[in-house]
This record gives C-alpha cells, sequence and structure tokens, in this order.
C-alpha cells in the first residue's frame, strides 16, 4: 500500500489542508501544536478505524464546526488506486471508492475488511497491527514494551494471533461432550427405526401381485380401444360421403343460376348493337362537315396566334416610347450632379491644406516636452529608489520593535514554566502510583474470574451428569454405576458437590464485584499519564525556545541599533522623502497634461483630415460614376430609337389580320350542326364491335355450363339416397358409445388398482428410507466415535501451539531488531524479546550483562523500541509503509544522527515511511520535507 494524499476538513486545527506524499522518507517538519500528529491521527481513524487520542470522535472536529472530513486517496497491493472518505461528527460517512468514481462499499465493515485486504493485513488484528506495529505514535513508541507482564502478553498474543490457541483449549471440552450427546442420540435413533421396519413386512410380495393383475385388465382394455378405433373409422367413412353429396348439390343449383343470368346478359348486349349500327349511318352522313370545321377551327387558331404576337409587339413599341422619354430626363439631372460636385471638390481642398500646416508646429512642440518628460522620470526613477531602500528599512525596523516586545513577553514566562513542570511532575508520579496499584487490582480480578469460569463449567458439567445418570445407570455401559453407590448415590453426590461449588462461586461474584470496573478507570489513568507526559515534554520544548529566543533578541538589538545609525531621525527621514516624491510627481504630471492636449489637437485635426480626404475621394468616385452613367444613357437612348423604326410596321399588320378572322368565324357557323351530330354519335357507333364480341363470349358461357350441370347430375345419381347414409351413421354412432362406456368401466377397475399400487409403492418408498436413515446413523454414529477420539488428541496437543508460535514469531524479530540496534547504536549487544517470560524486551552486553527494558536510560529505551518496531513491520506487515512519530525523543545527538544515518536500511523492504518531528535531523536523508 502507498499513500498518496491526505485532505482535511475541519479536523482538530486543520481547517482545509491537502499534503501529498512520495514513495520513500516523507518529512513532516513543524513546531508542537502545529497538527502534525493529527494527520496521521486522521490516517488511522480513516483507514483502521483506529479510536483518536481521547478515545471521542467529536472532540476532533474543530470547534465551532459540527462536522470533520477525512479523504486519503492510496495505491492498494492490487495497483489500483482508491479513495476512501470518512465523515465524523453530526454527519456520519464511511465510503471506498477506485479514483475514477467507481463505488466499492459504503458499509464499515466492508471498507474496513476491503482496505486490510489491499494493505497486505488480513483477519480482525489490522488495528491493532496499525495501532502497535505499522505506527509509532510519540510517547507510544516505548509504552508497548513498559507495559505490566499480563497487559504486554494480551497485546502481543492479539497481534501474532495467538491467543486463538487458549480460546480453541477451552472450546474443545465443550466439543468433546456435544459428540457424546450425538453418539447417544444416533444409538436410539437406530433402535426406533428398527422397530418400525417390522411394519413393512410381505410388501414386495403384495406389489407383485396388484402388478399381474394390472397386466390383465391393460389386455382387455387394449382390445376394447382397437374396436372402438374402427368403428370411428367406418363413421368417418359416412361422414365424408355424405359431406360429397351436399357439396355436389348444392355446386348444380349454383350452375343454373349463372346460366340465368348469362341470358339475361345476352338480351341487354343485343339491344346495344341495335343502337350502335343506328349511330354509324348518321356519323357517315355528317362526316364531309365534321372535317370542313375542324379545318377552318385550326386556320382561325393559327390567326389568332399571330394576332395576339402582334399585339405584343404593339405594346413593346408603346414601352420603348417610354423608356426613351425617361433616359432623357436622367441625362439633364446628371449633367447637375456633375456640376455641384466641381464646385465641393474646390472647397475641400482649401480646407485640407489649412489643417496640415496647423499640424506641423503642432508636432514640432510635441518632441521639445517629450524631451522634457524624460529628464523628469529619471530624476523620478532615481528618488523612489532611494524610498523604496529607506521604507524596506523602515518596515525592517517596526518588525524588529515588534518582534522585541513578543520576545520580552515569551521569555517573562521562563520561571512560571519551570514552576507548572515541577507540579506536573509530581502529580505524574501520583498518577503513576495509582496505575500501579490498579494493574495489581486487575491481576487479582482476572485470577477470580478465571476460578469464576472454571467453577460455572463444573457446575454445567455437574447438573448435565446428574440428569444423564438420575436413574443410577451409565448411558455408555448401560449398567449401574459403582462409584456413585459408593458416593451414597447420584442424587446426593450431585447436589452436595453443586451446593459446594455454587457457594463458592457466589463469593468469587462478590468479590469481583466489589472491585468494579477497573479496565475503564486503568485506561483512564493511563490516558491522563499519557497527557501529563505529552504537557510536560511540550513544556520543556517551550523552555528550549525561550533560551533561543533570548539569543535572537540580542542579534535583533544589533540590526535594529544599525539602522538606526543609517537614518539618525527616521521619522523627520519620512517626511523628507514623501515631499520630494510628491514635487517630482507633479511635476512629472503637468508635463503629461501638455503633452495629451497637443496629441489631443493633433489627434483632432488627424480626423479632419482624414474626413476631408474621404469626402474628397468620394465625390471623385461620384463625379466618374456619374459620366460613366451619362454615357450609358446615351447609348441606351441609341438603341431604343433604332427599335422604334422597326416596331412602327406593326400597326398596318393587326388591322389586316381582324378582317381576315371575321371572314373565317362567319364560313365555321355554317359547318357547326355536323359537327355536333358527328360528335355525339361516334362514340356509340366505335363500340359495335365490342358489343358483337360479348355476345360470343356469353353465347360460349351459355354452353359450358349447361355440359357442368349434365356431369354433376350424372355423379350425383352415382350416390345411396342422403336419408339411407343418415341411417347407418346413426347406428355406427350407438356402436361406438357403447364401446365407450366399456372401456370407461375397464379404465375405472385399472385406476383403482393403480391406486393401490401407488399407495404399495409409498409404503415400499418408506421402507427404503428408514433403511437408508439406519444407515446413515450407523455411519454417524461410527464418524462421532472417531471425531470424539481425534478431538480429545487434539485437545491434548494445542495447549503447547500457540507458546511455540509466539517463540519462533519473538526470535526472528529478535534477531532482525538486534541488527536494526547495531547499525543504529554502533554497539555489540543483542536485543531478546522473549515470548515465554511475558515478551519480556532485554538488552544483553557482554561485559554489563542482561538489562531489562524498563531499567534501560531513555535514548536506549528509543533505540532499542525503533529497531523491534522496524522488524515488526518487515515481517507482519505487507502495508510497505511505516509511521514514525518523534522518533528521536530521550535521543543525544550522536544516536539522532545515526538513526538517520541507518534509518533507510532499517525500512529497506518498506516502500513509504513518515517521520514526524521538530527536529531537523532526518531532512538530508527524506525524499518529501512537508513543513507546517
Amino acid at each position: 500500500m502507498k499513500i498518496n494524499k491526505i485532505s482535511l476538513k475541519n479536523y482538530r486545527n486543520h481547517i482545509d489542508t491537502t499534503i501529498e506524499f512520495k514513495s520513500g522518507i516523507n518529512l513532516l517538519l513543524g513546531k508542537n501544536g502545529a497538527g502534525k500528529s493529527s494527520i496521521f491521527e486522521a490516517l488511522g481513524i480513516a483507514l483502521f478505524d483506529v479510536e483518536p487520542r481521547d478515545n471521542n470522535l467529536k472532540n476532533a472536529v474543530t470547534k465551532e464546526e459540527k462536522t470533520a472530513t477525512i479523504v486519503v486517496e492510496f495505491s492498494g497491493n492490487d495497483s489500483v488506486d482508491y479513495i476512501v472518505e470518512r465523515k465524523i461528527g453530526s454527519q456520519s460517512r464511511y465510503i471506498l471508492k477506485e479514483l475514477n468514481g467507481n463505488i466499492i462499499s459504503e458499509r464499515k465493515n466492508n471498507v474496513l475488511e476491503k482496505i486490510g485486504e489491499l494493505a497486505g493485513i488480513n483477519g480482525t488484528n489490522a488495528k491493532d497491527i496499525f495501532k502497535n506495529v505499522i505506527s509509532a505514535y510519540q510517547n507510544d513508541l516505548v509504552n508497548i514494551f513498559n507495559l505490566t507482564p499480563s497487559s504486554r502478553k494480551e497485546l502481543f498474543n492479539k497481534i501474532f494471533d495467538t491467543e486463538i490457541y487458549e480460546k480453541i483449549f477451552s472450546l474443545l471440552l465443550q466439543v468433546e461432550n456435544e459428540y457424546n450427546k450425538r453418539i447417544l442420540a444416533d444409538k436410539e435413533k437406530v433402535n426406533l427405526l428398527d422397530e418400525q421396519l417390522k411394519n413393512y413386512v410381505n410388501i414386495e410380495k403384495d406389489i407383485s401381485n396388484i402388478k399381474q393383475i394390472i397386466f390383465e385388465i391393460e389386455k382387455i382394455k387394449k382390445t376394447l380401444e382397437e374396436k372402438k378405433d374402427n368403428l370411428e373409422h367406418e363413421r368417418k367413412s359416412i361422414q365424408t360421403k355424405l359431406e360429397e353429396l351436399k357439396t355436389l348439390k348444392n355446386t348444380l343449383n349454383s350452375e343454373k343460376e349463372k346460366v340465368e343470368i348469362l341470358r339475361k346478359n345476352k338480351d341487354n348486349i343485343e339491344k346495344q348493337i341495335l343502337e350502335s349500327q343506328k349511330a354509324l349511318e348518321i356519323v357517315k352522313k355528317t362526316e364531309n362537315g365534321y372535317n370542313e370545321y375542324i379545318k377552318i377551327e385550326l386556320e382561325l387558331n393559327s390567326l389568332y396566334k399571330t394576332e395576339r404576337e402582334l399585339r405584343i409587339k404593339e405594346k413593346e413599341l408603346k414601352n420603348i416610347q417610354e423608356e426613351i422619354n425617361k433616359k432623357i430626363n436622367e441625362k439633364n439631372l446628371l449633367d447637375v450632379e456633375i456640376k455641384n460636385i466641381d464646385e465641393k471638390l474646390e472647397e475641400y481642398n482649401v480646407s485640407l491644406n489649412q489643417i496640415n500646416d496647423e499640424n506641423s508646429e503642432l508636432k514640432n512642440t510635441l518632441k521639445e516636452k517629450f524631451d522634457e518628460l524624460n529628464n523628469t522620470i529619471i530624476i523620478e526613477k532615481n528618488i523612489l529608489e532611494e524610498i523604496k531602500k529607506f521604507e524596506y528599512d523602515y518596515e525592517k525596523y517596526r518588525e524588529f520593535e515588534r518582534k522585541l516586545k513578543e520576545l520580552d513577553n515569551n521569555i517573562l514566562e521562563e520561571d512560571n514554566l519551570k514552576k507548572i513542570i515541577s507540579e506536573k511532575m509530581k502529580e505524574l508520579n501520583n498518577y503513576q502510583k495509582s496505575l500501579e496499584n490498579t494493574i495489581n487490582k486487575l491481576e487479582e480480578k482476572k485470577k477470580l474470574e478465571f476460578r469464576l469460569n472454571e467453577l460455572k463449567l463444573k457446575i454445567d458439567n455437574f447438573i448435565k451428569s446428574k440428569t444423564q445418570l438420575q436413574d443410577g445407570i451409565c448411558p455408555i455401559l448401560n449398567e449401574k454405576c459403582l462409584n456413585l453407590e459408593e458416593k451414597g448415590g447420584s442424587t446426593n453426590y450431585f447436589d452436595l458437590n453443586i451446593n459446594n461449588l455454587q457457594s463458592e462461586k457466589k463469593e468469587l461474584e462478590e468479590k469481583i464485584i466489589s472491585l468494579g470496573n477497573l479496565d475503564s478507570y486503568k485506561k483512564e489513568l493511563e490516558n491522563t499519564i499519557n497527557d501529563f507526559k505529552v504537557t510536560i515534554e511540550t513544556m520543556k520544548n517551550k523552555l528550549l525556545d525561550i533560551e533561543s529566543n533570548k539569543k535572537l533578541k540580542s542579534e535583533i538589538l544589533l540590526e535594529k541599533n544599525k539602522i538606526e545609525k543609517q537614518y539618525n531621525n527616521l521619522s523627520e527621514k519620512k517626511i523628507e522623502y514623501e515631499k520630494k516624491k510628491n514635487e517630482i510627481i507633479s511635476l512629472k504630471g503637468k508635463i503629461e497634461n501638455n503633452l495629451e492636449n497637443i496629441k489631443e489637437s493633433i489627434n483632432k485635426n488627424n480626423i479632419k483630415i482624414k474626413e476631408l480626404e474621404g469626402n474628397i475621394l468620394s465625390y471623385i468616385k461620384k463625379r466618374e460614376i456619374n459620366i460613366l452613367k451619362k454615357e450609358k444613357i446615351n447609348s441606351e437612348i441609341n438603341i431604343l430609337s433604332s427599335k422604334e423604326k422597326e416596331l412602327s410596321k406593326v400597326l398596318l399588320d393587326i388591322e389586316n389580320i381582324e378582317k381576315l378572322i371575321n371572314e373565317k368565324e362567319k364560313i365555321k357557323v355554317y359547318f357547326k350542326e355536323d359537327y355536333e351530330l358527328y360528335m355525339k354519335n361516334n362514340d356509340l357507333a366505335s363500340k359495335l364491335d365490342e358489343y358483337k364480341f360479348n355476345l360470343e363470349q356469353i353465347n360460349n358461357e351459355i354452353i359450358i355450363i349447361s355440359n357442368n350441370i349434365n356431369d354433376l347430375s350424372e355423379k350425383i345419381n352415382k350416390y345411396e339416397d342422403l336419408d339411407v347414409l343418415k341411417n347407418k351413421l346413426s347406428n355406427v354412432e350407438l356402436e361406438i358409445n357403447e364401446v365407450y362406456k366399456k372401456i370407461n368401466e375397464t379404465f375405472s377397475k385399472l385406476s383403482e388398482y393403480k391406486n393401490e399400487l401407488k399407495n404399495l409403492n409409498i409404503l415400499f418408498d418408506e421402507k427404503k428410507e428408514k433403511e437408508k436413515q439406519k444407515k446413515i446413523f450407523e455411519l454417524n454414529l461410527k464418524k462421532n466415535e472417531l471425531k470424539l477420539n481425534l478431538t480429545k488428541d487434539f485437545r491434548e496437543n494445542i495447549k503447547s501451539m500457540g507458546k511455540y508460535v509466539s517463540s519462533e514469531f519473538t526470535k526472528i524479530i529478535s534477531s532482525h531488531a538486534t541488527e536494526n540496534y547495531r547499525k543504529m547504536t554502533g554497539k555489540n549487544e543483542t536485543i531478546v524479546w522473549d515470548s515465554e517470560r511475558d515478551y519480556l524486551v532485554t538488552l544483553k552486553d557482554p561485559l554489563k550483562g542482561e538489562r531489562e527494558f524498563s531499567i534501560l536510560s531513555g535514548g536506549e529505551q528509543v533505540s532499542v523500541a525503533i529497531s523491534i518496531r522496524t522488524a515488526l513491520a518487515n515481517f507482519l506487515s505487507k502495508a510497505n509503509f511505516y509511521i514514525l512519530d518523534e522518533p528521536t525523543i530521550n535521543l543525544d545527538e550522536e544516536r539522532k544522527n545515526m538513526l538517520a544515518e541507518n534509518l533507510n536500511n532499517m525500512l529497506n523492504e518498506i516502500e513509504q515511511a513518515f517521520i514526524v518531528t521538530h527536529d531537523g535531523t532526518f531532512s538530508e536523508m527524506a525524499e518529501n520535507i512537508i513543513e507546517l
């Protein structure tokens, strides 16, 4: 796992903080109280649900805010980038998603389980491994090795997952009792099934007899069904004949109706032929008149067309005459406009010359003013540089005064801090004594609770045994128990023991209650002690800061005196510089105003020149356009005049053609009657051949249908009479009904015997099932007896397993820790971490001998703790990151430097490390320095 980024909103003193991390060593550098530790506290809360320092999540929310948000971006061991977001306070939210937005889970348990998997920490102890292995928060670095023996054992058994062996050992006794119960139950079930199987004797013989009867009935049923099928076939044949006869008779009637319809159609067509012949005679008589009428109409159409064309030309002539008059008027207007343009052009040229002369004078004045402005700017620049240097020194002087005042206030706190530290140390000693007393009471309470659990188990066993042996018969041997008889019978023996044990149990419970809730009190004391240690350490750091501030005060006083000597009176000097600055700015402003006025005048003149030049060009273009227009109009008038001469002949042609049209219209009226008679009868005369063809078709159809009628009559005569066929069908249906009745009776008997067979088969299946169950229970009995023996053997062997695993773990870690310690200190000492002595840590030296962790110096404890913790991180976690919070506490300069030099080697298998410190020792070897 690699942590890429963390963002905090309203978390403790982080209002809105985002920090990006890199591979290698990330150094968080800053003074106490800057919020360094809070960042990694938040990391633990988001990734592993670690409790905050005061065990209260709501207290981690910034004051006067309702909700805090922690967002962590990280790369999992599967090389995929993820985001985990956790909200605490009035709103609560826990979400894990991929960087692309794909949500993995929003349920807390699922999120924590998935993060543990992505970090390479599987199981339920991920939180403890993070708190005590992957990270080492300030003041917790050495504390876990200074715990009481029982607390140390409980903590590291939980981390190594070896406490499970003790739980398994205590649970296996319950398992043995459960197997004994199962064995007894299986025996009872086998005996019960033997009794039940006696009720199923001769069941196979009864089934065989019923099957034979069913076979005989099936044969009878088959014979009846064959007879039924033959009758059904005969009925179908009669029904087919009846249908065919009905169809032939219907077809015959239909054909007769068609013949009647055709004869009526024939009469109508014969009438139409007579009418058509009369119309043909009229057409022949009027044909010549019709043709003359058509000929005259064609000639008139041609004449009317010619007249229309001449009328168009007449209209065109009038348009041309109007257009000529219009063009002459346009030409006169253009002459007037060209004269006006010439006058305007002369006026604009005079104005343009006057403005150009004025501009030449203004440009000469502008050059003189620019030279004057450049000289003023050089003077201004020199004055401003002097003022800038003075302002810098002045601000520096003011800052020195403010800093000296602040330092004096800080130095005044020194005596008060020393007094508070002394008082806090006394209070700390009192709390530590209270903690020792509480731990001793806890040990006593645990022994009492262990004894209480033993008593409860014994009481339960006596009660179960009393129930099983209440009649004095042993359930295993199935005979009288001689031991119980010697002890006065089962009831007296068990009641006596149960009463004694319950009395002892009651006394133990009273003692445990009198001791109260020591765990929460112990935790409260430990938190208080840790808070006192943090407070004292913070105050000591403040004293160191005061010493540094005294040196800083002397340095600031020297710098302040230098500035005073340079400027004599700073206030007067400031007024002098302000006056010079205002004078030069005023002069520069006047020159710039003059320049702006001159530029404005030149710009106005340039605008006027541009306007005049534009106007002149515009009028020249207009003049040229008007001359071109005038030439074009003259050309157009000439063309129109020639067209007018050509079209003048049209008027005479129109008069001649009107006379010719009147003559033709009179001739057309003479032939109109023949034309109308011809048109009226021509269509009917043309249909004569069609009517004759239709008459022939109808005659042919009548002959064909008459032949069909004769054929159908012959076919009908070949069939039996319709009533005879109906009688035959009725007799066959009566016979079929009789057969169906017999089949139903047979089927009813068959169903009765089949039901009886089904019931017998059910009984046979029950017998098989019971035999099967008996075999299963017999097999279970053997399995449970085997499991009982294996459980007894396993319970004996599991006792030593936990100690062996812990011993092997601590030997490997001791070896790696010793190597780390020697690299860091340069000493040839050996770290021994002994799980058989409740995880006691000792330091072995060939000369000094063996020393326990608690009597080592503060620097030695830190060195040993870091060595073991880094070895644990490499051994127990695949998370690939490690957190050290203030690792240089209690280390002298030499050991600090050695730790910095060797930390890379100690974390050689870890991709990413985080060091939180106010000390700059690690700056050179860090890949990423984050200052707070």
